[in-house]
């Protein structure tokens, strides 16, 4: 399946959509644009949306359960959560009836579907607000319903990525992949125009279950669009060649078109295991060296400990194979002789980190990234 970022961010809040199931987001800003709910109100006036999830079946919600969904959407920028609870009798309890009319709400309910025993929650800010606190509470709401299916696999292709994204910190444009992307070709006059927030990038992700497994773009070889891509980040053309030059340059004597896509081996393997997160697994034929101790040491002596940036010797079959070494962002491997040999031991990690998920003793891996052993 295919679908353009816009459509994932409209449909789900989330640029690595997990569709194994519904729970997908409402627009209903034109339906409340008129009430007198100041917190929808304030949110469109502002340039924002008021949008909405229906979390099927959950109408008798306990308060204290719904108040915690409100301190989770709290956290990724949320000033609250609105909900109408509509029991089984078709009786309703809302956060924010008394600010609406009884037509309003009929409204309400009718563009979000609702029927007897659902909750519907909404939240009204900024686009990029509402988009990441409904993303999340929707997945939240999933684990929590025990909607979320392991044995069932959902890739979907997300296209047409924005080229750009506004840095509020900053007050200008960053480049939402990186500075090298092309731009959509019918996207180009928008330059000129200045619109540049509505430029879409050839850029391209493969999501599996919510995860997004890898990435990739169409690159720029046109000295002209190169130049100009500089240009809406902000640098001088004197800047850009004094930075990067050698490209710029290099594009005059004619580059050809070329694209590339990059896979997460961590995160396929974690999904293949039926994990949440790779923090826990037992090394499975390994032995940890601490620098300057040519002696291999079990590596069971380091559970607990933080082994990122630290050197492993790898022994399969009681034979010295090669050394890795855990960095927070990549993972180095050589070979006896010192020459990388990146993709034997990639085929070789796919079966051993499977025996490592599935074994009974564990090494906790505390690296500080949720993928723990990878990036």
């Amino acid at each position: 399946q295919r679908i353009t970022w816009q459509e994932a961010m409209d449909r789900f809040g989330s640029d690595k959509p997990d569709m194994r199931f519904g729970m997908e987001l409402h627009d209903v800003s034109d339906v409340v644009k008129d009430c007198e709910f100041v917190v929808f109100k304030g949110a469109l006036e502002a340039g924002g949306s008021v949008r909405g999830i229906n979390a099927e079946g959950q109408g008798s919600m306990p308060r204290k359960k719904i108040d915690k969904l409100v301190d989770f959407a709290k956290t990724y920028g949320a000033k609250g959560l609105a909900y109408i609870a509509i029991a089984e009798d078709g009786t309703r309890k809302s956060s924010f009836a008394k600010f609406m009319t009884e037509e309003e709400m009929d409204a309400l309910v009718a563009a979000m579907e609702g029927k007897p025993g659902d909750l519907l929650l909404f939240a009204a800010d900024k686009n990029k607000v509402v988009y990441d606190v409904l993303g999340a509470l929707r997945v939240e709401l999933a684990k929590q319903m025990e909607l979320l299916d392991k044995n069932e696999y959902r890739f979907v292709w997300v296209t047409e990525i924005p080229l750009l994204e506004w840095n509020e910190e900053e007050n200008r444009y960053t480049a939402m992949h990186h500075p090298f992307t092309m731009l959509m070709d019918e996207d180009i006059p928008l330059i000129e125009s200045g619109d540049l927030g509505k430029i879409r990038a050839k850029a391209y992700d493969i999501v599996l279950n919510g995860n997004e497994i890898g990435g990739g773009s169409v690159r720029i070889h046109q000295n002209d669009i190169q130049e100009k891509m500089f240009e809406m980040l902000g640098f001088t053309k004197e800047a850009a060649y004094d930075q990067f030059g050698f490209l710029l340059n290099a594009f005059k004597y004619g580059v050809p078109p070329h694209a590339g896509l990059a896979y997460g081996l961590d995160r396929l393997v974690m999904l293949m295991a039926k994990v949440d997160m790779m923090t826990r697994g037992r090394i499975y034929g390994y032995r940890y060296r601490p620098e300057g101790d040519l002696k291999a040491k079990p590596v069971d002596q380091y559970k607990g400990q933080c082994l990122e940036g630290k050197a492993f010797q790898v022994m399969i079959d009681n034979n010295l194979s090669f050394d890795i070494a855990l960095y927070p962002y990549e993972l180095v491997t050589y070979g006896e002789t010192g020459q990388v040999c990146q993709n034997w031991m990639q085929y070789r990690l796919i079966k051993q980190y499977l025996e490592i998920l599935t074994n009974e003793q564990t090494l906790v891996i505390e690296s500080g990234h949720p993928l723990g052993l990878f990036r």
